[in-house]
């Protein structure tokens, strides 16, 4: 059986955007699913600065019947962590949220690795 994902996406290429600052637009892409963990804001080490900074982390599960679990990061700055608290506080799991977000800098990770072949390129 083929699982499906429903992904929807947002952009017209190189078009510039409305401050025409002669960049391109990244594809953006919505995910509908439901928590199956309560919301946390954690320190984490972001940017290429290193520096500490309040990041609401969620754990879901998409709706479409992906049965895979997304872990999902929203970065705030030190002066908003009072709201990144109170956002974490309304999403308790078994909630449905819509995340929305770019491909530019989306992760996969593989934690149950089986196998790994090294192939030496000439």
């Amino acid at each position: 059986m083929t699982e499906a994902i429903s992904v929807h996406t947002s952009a017209h290429g190189a078009e510039p955007d409305m401050f025409d600052a002669g960049q391109a637009h990244e594809h953006v892409f919505e995910l509908h699913g439901e928590l199956i963990a309560d919301a946390d804001v954690r320190t984490m080490v972001v940017g290429r600065d290193g520096h500490p900074l309040p990041v609401l982390c969620m754990k879901l599960r998409p709706l479409s019947g992906f049965k895979r679990t997304v872990h999902a990061e929203q970065i705030y700055s030190e002066a908003t962590r009072a709201l990144a608290e109170r956002k974490a506080a309304t999403l308790k799991k078994g909630a449905h949220v819509t995340i929305t977000t770019t491909f530019h800098d989306m992760r996969t990770i593989l934690p149950h690795v089986q196998a790994v072949a090294l192939h030496h390129v000439s």
